[in-house]
């Protein structure tokens, strides 16, 4: 993790921070200091400092090779709107992640994921 002190001057550090949703039984917090955001010359780098912390939340399953349970268990399920509570759950965290991952990316590259609905 970026601190001040080894922080390029010319580089702020971004504080993100994201809570998900209160119904969620324990809800999930990513706070944490990142010098930059993800530009088209600063993969590498930024990678750096995004991947151990999705990594210490136990997320880094979602965007590399999700698991994604079915929506509906059952045809009559579907028919009825009845959504699959693990699907639910898995949706809340692949959104949870989404709208941190795009918080942490510049408007330049912004743009590059337009219609990006899920984090993998």
């Amino acid at each position: 993790m970026a601190s001040a002190m080894n922080s390029p001057p010319s580089s702020p550090l971004l504080h993100s921070s994201l809570v998900a949703p209160s119904s969620s039984p324990s809800p999930k917090t990513i706070s944490h200091s990142i010098s930059l955001k993800l530009t088209r010359k600063n993969y590498i780098l930024w990678s750096q400092q995004v991947e151990p912390i999705i990594k210490c939340h136990k997320l880094f399953q979602s965007p590399v090779s999700p698991v994604i349970p079915p929506k509906f268990l059952t045809i009559a399920d579907r028919d009825n709107g009845v959504v699959f509570a693990e699907y639910q759950a898995w949706e809340e965290q692949d959104q949870f992640l989404l709208a941190w991952l795009q918080s942490m990316i510049s408007g330049e590259m912004l743009s590059r994921v337009v219609g990006c609905k899920f984090a993998w």
